[in-house]
């Protein structure tokens, strides 16, 4: 499952966020890695409108993060490009909460099951037995909390919407704005 296609995102997404009980675990764990992976394009979007908010061109935004965008795959620099460098593209700011949207989506979404094993269960009766171990899921949901503990560096309030606390940004489930006191990597969160 290493190709680029859109089905086999499709497949992955599926096995990731509808039924990870079900996966072997090492091929669990290479597909929620790929999916963090999916945050730096995220990230970058944020750094790239947050510079632009802070009063810099469009052409030195592209000198300054030339490397990073090169280093993009396709489509995901090509976004960048079209959506905030070009003259009829959005505005920085509606950017610049890419990573916290990302895991705010990821967490509510496809990574929602590993986050919160007990949930995996049919509508009645106890939860679904999982293939991966404890340990291991607990590990998934380490490196989970490394990426929101990046994204909520990232955060800062919206006046216009009234938001003033970083639960606010998870809609109806906080689950990615508290998985950093749950999963516990309590040597990153220092400065947190």
């Amino acid at each position: 499952m290493t190709s680029a296609t859109w089905a086999n995102q499709v497949v992955r997404d599926q096995l990731l966020g509808s039924v990870p009980w079900a996966v072997e675990p090492k091929l669990l764990r290479q597909i929620a890695l790929d999916d963090l992976s999916r945050f730096d394009a995220a990230m970058l979007t944020t750094r790239f409108c947050t510079f632009l908010q802070d009063g810099s061109s469009k052409e030195e935004a592209r000198e300054h993060f030339a490397a990073e965008l090169s280093a993009l795959e396709e489509t995901d620099r090509r976004d960048i490009e079209v959506l905030y460098l070009q003259d009829d593209g959005f505005e920085a700011h509606w950017g610049t909460d890419s990573a916290v949207s990302w895991v705010s989506h990821a967490a509510d979404g496809p990574w929602r099951l590993i986050l919160n094993p007990a949930e995996a269960k049919p509508a009645y009766g106890d939860p679904r037995p999982w293939r991966s171990h404890a340990d291991e899921l607990t590990d998934l949901g380490r490196h989970f909390t490394e990426t929101a503990v990046q994204a909520l560096r990232t955060w800062k309030p919206n006046d216009l919407y009234g938001i003033s606390r970083a639960t606010d940004c998870a809609g109806s489930t906080p689950c990615w704005s508290t998985c950093p006191t749950s999963h516990q990597p309590s040597k990153r969160l220092s400065g947190w």
